[in-house]
């Protein structure tokens, strides 16, 4: 058996593994990313619906009295995309940080390395949403990078960084708005033509 069989083997099915001591004792890796699914993609599917629905009730009005059934359609496929893209985010987290457990050191940059690959499940969502949630993350990325290095004495204490942590995140909506529109939702698109105008 190869080295990558036997590390898809204990992955899967075996149930004494390092990480299963740790992170879930007494159940596989599989079995435990498994079972994440019903209770993420229940919780995930009622905070998206309404996050597709709202918007479009105030953007999309004219499509919604045209043709309803499309409007209804085009909402409950969005969400239904963004609800698999964040179950499949969830189980692709925790076997890719097992995968990393039991292929290297048991150390604490595993999760960081999983987190990683799992990102690939963004490919479930809308071409449209991809970016838009790569611009969501943007604010958050840059806060744990400032903590980090604040933590490490790389950078002084500054008491405005929230400050500037927003005014780079505007920067880089601003920008998009400015030279790539279609990366942002229509709905996120109107609201900043009545705020900004044409920049």
């Amino acid at each position: 058996m190869s080295v990558d069989e036997d590390l898809l083997r204990r992955l899967f099915f075996d149930q004494t593994c390092s990480c299963s001591r740790f992170c879930h004792p007494g159940e596989s890796c599989l079995w435990y990313a498994l079972k994440f699914i019903p209770p993420v993609a229940k919780v995930s599917f009622k905070y998206y619906l309404p996050i597709h629905l709202l918007p479009g009730l105030y953007f999309a009005r004219k499509t919604l009295k045209d043709n309803p059934r499309r409007f209804l359609i085009k909402i409950l496929k969005a969400s239904l995309k963004s609800t698999l893209f964040m179950t499949a985010l969830q189980v692709l987290i925790q076997l890719c940080t097992c995968g990393m457990n039991r292929s290297r050191a048991f150390d604490g940059y595993n999760g960081f390395f999983g987190s990683f690959l799992a990102g690939l499940s963004l490919l479930f969502e809308d071409p449209s949403r991809r970016e838009e949630l790569a611009l969501f993350t943007m604010p958050n990325l840059y806060e744990a990078f400032f903590a980090f290095l604040k933590k490490r004495k790389i950078l002084p204490v500054l008491h405005q960084n929230y400050n500037l942590i927003y005014a780079l995140s505007i920067a880089i909506i601003a920008n998009q708005y400015n030279g790539q529109k279609k990366t942002i939702k229509s709905s996120y698109r109107k609201l900043f033509q009545l705020l900004w105008g044409d920049l």
